[in-house]
């Protein structure tokens, strides 16, 4: 049993009692609520009165903003704030009220205070309040000190009609907190604490408060003012602009104009003319009347200006200012601001920072409208070693008085200077310019980390010590230039449809542009000039030329002042023309007949690499003839016009003993087919497979659907091996795959009646006549579009079917057909999917959108890799990261390294969210990959591709974009959404295997599709779905594939990541790179098999493996012709170790496949009868629907069958596979509970020879069903450990294997199942994740055996913590290091951290945890840590706080963590160590989860879907 520990070692062995009180007080289950008090009060009333604390001061001194959750039972008005004060709760305290979600609804100053006892600010307006609505009131305690009293609202609500104070639970946590200078929305809470805060509330609302004047400029007193400067005055409460006199007298009366802002309850008073200088101006403002009528108390105030008409250009800090902290010990990337105002209407001439000493890189200056758009930026050019650096924009940025504006640096590698709480309370004004106070406008003192953009966090209302250059007039002689371009000048290998971009430093107009090829002649192309980004476009109207140098010319370009760019040129080279495609293939015994008439005909040849069959030719049917048919012993034709004479000679092929498959037939072959046309069609039906029939055994028995027309057919001579559909269970009279006996000597012929490649197609990437379509209701438009159906049109896809890879399938009937069609001439080799006989492969993807996950996760799986791994033996778990440039922490130099050590780092390409047109996706390319080969130059281009928000906005634009820019692995065909999905693992495009787009006329696209099954952002529950598919994959169903994940690298772990390396070690299966595969498919697609040779028993082949098929897997059928059996492989002379298995229905033998000559003998089957060996029956557990699996081995390949039923004397019932293998497997289902089944089985060789056992003149043999199960599992020690960050662990026992759902909700009527787990087990353990924080959730856990009886464990009620990190997982505890006894295991489903070695002796060990980074600074909260504690044993937690990225002398020392779980400090990152012992005998302590909350949000992630 585990127990939530605060960290105090001593309680922990009394885990039952602390265990209780973990979950009474802080998990909060369900119980009968009691309240404290139930009394009407005369309103204006309160919620406390007069009570007084129990605690009237908390030793705690960090400031702090506390609250108190509240309800009032009718609708009224909060009129003003009260809290509790006791001895040393000084400075100053505003109070405010939020609605629930943490909007700010009042806030107010308290003044006049007392020594202590209650205090009470009356805000400036009442403000409305809704009868039974949460409402936060809070006040700020900048040194702490406040009056405390645990548990308060742990059992009951605390109410004063018509005000109540919550319950803890009811609505999250009550008694909240934040820590960190200035306060904010309080989130936090801890052990349901009442902090004393407070509200008056009346249910009437009569507002009788004068509007008063809370600021205003310039400053009474003031000096030295420019003469431009608008008077303003901002409001405590929003006033009507036409109530409002204001006057500004000198000499005389000043004519000026009047503006009122009503967001910022500013009245602005701008002049007509400049103010005359070395004068005193006298400011007056009356009559200023709320919506109440309540006229403000008039107010008069002076001011001088200065002796000169401009003190400008100005700054808001002299040179001579310097911070008090020159350069932060924090070295992460980031962009830093300051939000600003001028007092008149000006111009931005720079931008200014203070470097310190550390603060190296290059230097980017930006200035930023308040809602984040870039109005300029440069670059900071000869830079001293510190102090304040200057940069000037090219041309001014004009300015308007009062409006806020923010300035901004990108320091690549932190270091910046700082004063924490600078603009905590004052705004600095010199001259026209004010650094505004925090919260005037929002945050002040900004920062973003990761790529450069716009700064929107704030931390303490730190100064970064940002500044502008400021002038009253500004001249603009700054010539335009350009900043980029792409290509870039001198780069090679370009794109033969690449534009030519040139982005200008400011904007301009009457640009000129032109391309010249080698000889000087222009290139015709279309010119495009976008003002936002300042970037002209040139288009080429056609394709360039391959291998060819061009030069781009620029000139003319004006900016607004009309000076003129000096002339720009560049050259560029275009890659080379790419290879022939492989689709001819390397010849061998079969053929594929095509026509250009039909390009789907051609994509049978993808499909033959695709299984392996890399042994064909495609040859034309033009050139039909028997000697063009002499040399093949199969032909694969495609769904071509085939003419009598064409007919006849594939006839007589035919008749000659060749085999014949042909794709929707012409009727001109219908005789040879055996077949005879019944008239019209089945269009997007469905098919299922005969599994009885040779070819059909082993293919999945359900139906499955096919796209496009299948013909209908009557048989005539054929055998059905599939019959059509018109819908999933109605089934026709009419074959969809037939084979008929053709002769005397062995010919075969087969049909597919629908054009299978046609199909196949249609299946993967969809309805091509919705291709374009917003069908989702989702944009932009994404591939799931084009399977996402309407109330009109059924889905593309049967998600009923989505668990079958039915594509795959269908191709693999196909190679089965193959394989039993030649069998008589000679066993065929081929080719594995992946390499060393691997039944699945995981392709791990992330995409990191410069939030600077990617480091931290690739950290991680090098951490969880296996010892000695292999990275070319896929042994080693890698990822590609799709990244967009200057993603922190990843510099050009980690790039390489992580590359070096095989992973694969790509750009993250973006339409900025946006439907394309080819044009713009080609510029898209262009521009991203010249910034990302320019800040990465040391990394090999990207080869694979996920592009942000996943658009696809036609058939294939994408795909061909990708290649002509050397992308040839495609990532964006997307399992989305979420509503669509309804977590149901499987196959949206029908297949696991990356495979050739084709074009719009079915021509094939040399880019695979590598469908993304397995997202973070579909809904899809974890481990279930990567369980589900990898167990499909590697069990009997025999559903292979790579199934790609893209688990975003914006963070350094996430729950869903950690799942998938946990799954792919428990299945044995590998994670690699979309690199890594794209290597292995070009290599295993180019390998070939040659001269293969049937003479005698002896069939001899070659293999030429192609580069990059490392672990290449050979496998031959080991059934030959007349019932021969495969006896011995040999190379060179030498023999080839083999292994046999049976792959859908069919016995092969692998080995690995190396270069050179190969010979297999085939030697006759044993004579004599038929031996059997190792019959069992496994009836597993007891289900619904009993059913058992029958195992044997024969002595010869043969097929399978079992007779079955309930007496001895009538084995009834037959189930039959056409399988041809030595190891049987059959599975006999619906059979009945606690019965006792007799059985025989029986196996047929390939000449007809049967054999059965026990033999007819022998009893049969038996097994007994187990009897029906209706008891549930039982549950027990349910228990749930929330985290900060989202997430929370839930853990369970059953007595019984079961499965594991967990229903989450806010309430008892919406629980809905968030997190599964389909593997039997009686240990139980699932992460939640997505939970907000302060929220109340209720979960119930529901274990389900086998038998379908589900046992739950209660409804469980948890509050969640604020936002923090936290780790609950071997992968993310892998990160850590170990000393001592300490071991990370997988003891339960999620792992732990605990003592290893021998119990009879004691035993100590300490666990260091990896860096736990929040990206951003923040003001640490608690720990909370889930630690099984024996008696005998103990734990001790430990943290240091830090905000450099490897732990220096700047970190904190190491703090043991207290019972109350505080932590303080602040930082970016955290760790975190454990120490464990345990005395001999007694059972080793366990560290389940830990986690640590923090003042901050929730770190930064873009989706792609959303």
């Amino acid at each position: 049993m585990s127990v939530t520990s605060w960290g105090n070692p001593a309680r922990a062995s009394r885990r039952r009692v602390a265990l209780v009180l973990a979950i009474t007080l802080l998990l909060g289950l369900l119980g009968s609520l009691s309240t404290q008090t139930a009394r009407a009060a005369a309103c204006p009333c309160t919620i406390f009165g007069t009570q007084t604390p129990g605690t009237l001061a908390d030793t705690d001194t960090a400031p702090v903003e506390l609250g108190v959750k509240f309800r009032a039972d009718q609708d009224g008005f909060v009129t003003g704030i009260r809290f509790y004060k006791g001895t040393g709760n000084t400075g100053t305290h505003t109070g405010s009220l939020w609605n629930a979600a943490g909007t700010r609804l009042a806030t107010v100053t308290f003044t006049d205070e007392s020594t202590s006892g209650w205090q009470q600010a009356n805000f400036a307006t009442p403000v409305t309040v809704t009868a039974d609505t949460t409402y936060v009131a809070s006040y700020y305690a900048p040194v702490g000190r406040y009056s405390a009293d645990t548990g308060y609202f742990a059992t009951g609500s605390k109410v004063n009609s018509p005000l109540t104070a919550l319950q803890n639970a009811s609505d999250g946590g009550n008694g909240v907190y934040r820590y960190g200078t200035g306060g904010g929305f309080p989130t936090s809470t801890y052990q349901a604490t009442n902090y004393w805060v407070d509200v008056v509330f009346s249910p009437s609302g009569a507002d009788t408060t004068k509007p008063t004047v809370t600021g205003f400029a310039p400053g009474g007193g003031s000096t030295g003012v420019p003469v431009g400067t608008p008077v303003s005055a901002t409001f405590g409460e929003d006033v009507q602009q036409s109530s409002i006199t204001f006057t500004l007298t000198g000499a005389s009366a000043v004519p000026a104009t009047l503006n009122y802002d009503s967001a910022t309850r500013t009245a602005t008073l701008t002049p007509n003319a400049p103010l005359a200088t070395s004068t005193t101006y006298t400011a007056r403002l009356s009559g200023a009347q709320d919506s109440s009528g309540n006229v403000m108390d008039p107010i008069t105030w002076t001011f001088t200006t200065g002796a000169t008409g401009s003190p400008c250009p100005c700054t808001m800090w002299p040179n001579t200012t310097t911070p008090a902290t020159e350069a932060t010990a924090d070295d992460s990337a980031v962009e830093l601001g300051v939000k600003f105002r001028t007092s008149q209407n000006g111009f931005v001439t720079g931008v200014r920072f203070y470097k310190g000493s550390r603060n190296t890189g290059t230097h980017v200056g930006s200035l930023w409208s308040k809602s984040g758009t870039k109005l300029a930026s440069v670059t900071f050019t000869d830079e001293t070693a510190t102090g304040w650096q200057q940069a000037t924009f090219a041309s001014p940025v004009p300015v308007t008085a009062g409006t806020t504006y923010v300035a901004s640096y990108y320091a690549p590698v932190g270091r910046y200077a700082n004063n924490s709480s600078y603009f905590a309370n004052t705004a600095t004004s010199r001259g026209p310019l004010t650094a505004l106070r925090n919260g005037t406008d929002g945050l002040n003192g900004l920062y973003k980390y990761g790529a450069s953009g716009f700064p929107t966090n704030g931390f303490q209302a730190t100064n970064y010590w940002v500044d502008v250059v400021f002038d009253t007039s500004a001249t603009d002689t700054t010539l335009p230039s350009l900043v980029s371009m792409a290509p870039v000048g001198g780069s090679t290998g370009v794109a033969v449809s690449t534009p030519v971009t040139a982005t200008f430093s400011e904007n301009v107009s009457a640009a000129t542009m032109t391309l010249t090829g080698p000889n000087g002649d222009v290139v015709p192309a279309t010119f495009g000039y976008d003002a936002q980004s300042l970037t002209a476009t040139l288009t080429p109207n056609a394709l360039l030329a391959a291998s060819t140098s061009y030069t781009v010319s620029v000139s003319g370009a004006k900016d607004a002042a009309g000076n003129t760019m000096a002339p720009a040129s560049w050259s560029f080279t275009t890659g080379a023309p790419p290879p022939p495609g492989i689709a001819q293939g390397p010849g061998g015994p079969i053929a594929v007949v095509t026509n250009s008439a039909n390009p789907y005909s051609k994509y049978i040849t993808e499909i033959l690499h695709t299984e392996g069959l890399n042994e064909f030719r495609m040859i034309d049917v033009s050139s039909l003839s028997a000697s063009a048919l002499a040399p093949y012993d199969v032909v694969v034709l495609g769904a071509v016009a085939v003419d009598a004479g064409q007919a006849a000679t594939l006839s007589a092929w035919v008749d000659g003993g060749g085999n014949l498959i042909a794709m929707k037939p012409s009727g001109t072959l219908s005789a040879l087919l055996g077949l005879t046309a019944a008239g019209g069609s089945v269009d997007d039906g469905y098919l299922k497979v005969d599994t009885a029939t040779a070819p059909g055994s082993g293919i999945v028995s359900d139906t499955i659907q096919f796209h496009g027309s299948a013909d209908r057919y009557a048989l005539s001579g054929a055998q059905s091996i599939a019959t059509l559909y018109t819908d999933a269970a109605t089934a026709t009279t009419n074959p969809a795959v037939t084979l008929h006996s053709v002769g005397s000597n062995g010919g075969e012929a087969a049909a597919f009646t629908y054009d299978l490649p046609r199909s196949i197609v249609a299946m993967r990437q969809g309805n091509r006549a919705w291709a374009g379509q917003e069908r989702d209701q989702l944009s932009p438009r994404r591939s799931d579009d084009m399977f996402f159906g309407t109330s009109s049109s059924p889905d593309w896809i049967d998600l009923n079917k989505v668990a079958i890879p039915q594509a795959d399938e269908q191709q693999r009937l196909l190679a089965n057909l193959i394989q039993v069609m030649n069998r008589d001439r000679m066993p065929l080799p081929r080719f594995w999917y992946f390499p060393r006989g691997l039944d699945a492969v995981i392709v791990g993807t992330g995409d990191d959108h410069g939030n600077g996950g990617t480091s931290g996760r690739f950290d991680q799986l090098l951490a969880n890799s296996p010892a000695n791994c292999s990275v070319a033996d896929w042994t080693c778990y890698r990822y590609s990261s799709y990244v967009y440039p200057n993603t922190p922490r990843l510099t050009n130099s980690a790039a390489a390294s992580y590359t070096s050590q095989g992973f694969e780092v790509g750009v993250h390409e973006t339409t900025y969210c946006s439907d394309f047109t080819p044009t713009s996706l080609a510029g898209n390319y262009a521009n991203d990959l010249s910034v990302w080969r320019s800040i990465y130059p040391d990394v090999p281009s990207p080869v694979t591709n996920r592009t942000h928000c996943i658009p696809w906005s036609d058939w294939a634009t994408q795909p061909k974009t990708e290649l002509a820019n050397g992308m040839r692995l495609d990532t964006n065909y997307y399992y989305f959404p979420g509503s669509w999905v309804q977590d149901r693992p499987g196959f949206m495009s029908g297949s696991g295997m990356p495979m050739r787009f084709a074009d719009t006329d079915g021509s094939t696209i040399d880019v695979y599709q590598a469908v993304t099954q397995m997202t973070d952002e579909s809904d899809q529950t974890y481990p279930f779905t990567v369980d589900q598919l990898l167990t499909n994959a590697t069990g009997p169903l025999g559903y292979y594939g790579a199934f790609t994940a893209n688990m975003h690298t914006d963070l350094p772990t996430e729950p869903q990541s950690d799942a998938l390396i946990s799954s792919a070690r428990s299945h044995e299966v590998p994670i690699i790179s979309g690199k890594q595969l794209l290597t292995w498919l070009d290599g295993r697609n180019a390998s070939a098999f040659g001269k293969v040779v049937w003479n005698g028993n002896t069939l001899s082949f070659s293999i030429t493996g192609g580069t990059g098929s490392n672990g290449l897997t050979g496998m031959l059928p080991t059934a030959g012709p007349g019932g021969s059996v495969l006896s011995g492989l040999s190379m060179a002379g030498s023999g080839v170790d083999y292994t046999t298995s049976t792959v859908k229905g069919l016995e092969y033998a692998s080995f690995h496949a190396t270069d050179g000559s190969y010979t297999a003998t085939y030697s006759a089957p044993p004579a004599g009868a038929m031996t059997f060996s190792a019959l069992t029956v496994d009836n597993g557990a007891a289900t619904a629907e009993p059913s058992a699996t029958a195992t044997w081995t024969t002595s010869r390949v043969a097929t399978s069958e079992v007779a079955i039923g309930t007496s001895p004397t009538s084995l009834k019932t037959k189930i039959k596979l056409g399988d041809a293998t030595r190891n049987h497997r059959i599975e006999a289902r619906r059979l009945k509970p606690g019965t006792k089944y007799y059985y025989r089985v029986t196996s047929t060789d390939l000449n007809g020879r049967s054999g059965t056992y026990p033999a007819a003149d022998k009893a049969p043999a038996t097994f007994t069903t187990p009897t029906r199960d209706t008891r549930a599992p039982k549950v027990t020690a349910a228990r749930v450990t929330a985290l900060p960050g989202g997430t929370a662990t839930v853990r369970w026992a059953t007595d019984e294997p079961s499965t594991a759902v967990v229903q989450a909700g806010t309430g008892k009527s919406d629980l809905e199942p968030v997190a599964r787990a389909d593997e039997l087990s009686t240990d139980h353990a699932l992460v939640l994740t997505g939970l907000d924080p302060g929220r109340t959730y209720l979960i119930n856990g529901v274990s389900t055996d086998a038998a379908g009886n589900a046992g739950q464990s209660g409804t469980l009620k948890f509050v969640t913590p604020a936002w923090g990190v936290s780790e609950q997982s071997t992968p993310t505890f892998r990160r850590g290091s170990l000393n001592g006894d300490v071991s990370v295991d997988d003891q339960d489903p999620l792992g732990r951290v605990t003592l290893s070695g021998d119990s009879r002796t004691a035993r100590s060990g300490t666990f260091v945890s990896g860096l736990l980074d929040t990206q951003a600074m923040v003001v640490w909260d608690r720990a909370i840590w889930d630690c099984t504690i024996p008696k005998g044993a103990t734990a001790s937690l430990q943290v240091r706080t830090g905000s450099t990225a490897k732990p220096d002398t700047t970190w904190t020392d190491w703090t043991k963590v207290p019972a109350n779980g505080r932590i303080s400090g602040a930082s970016r990152y955290l760790q975190y160590r454990v120490q464990l012992t345990v005395g001999a005998g007694a059972n080793a302590p366990s560290l389940w989860a830990v986690g640590f909350s923090h003042n901050g949000d929730a770190p930064p992630r873009d989706d792609e879907g959303h």
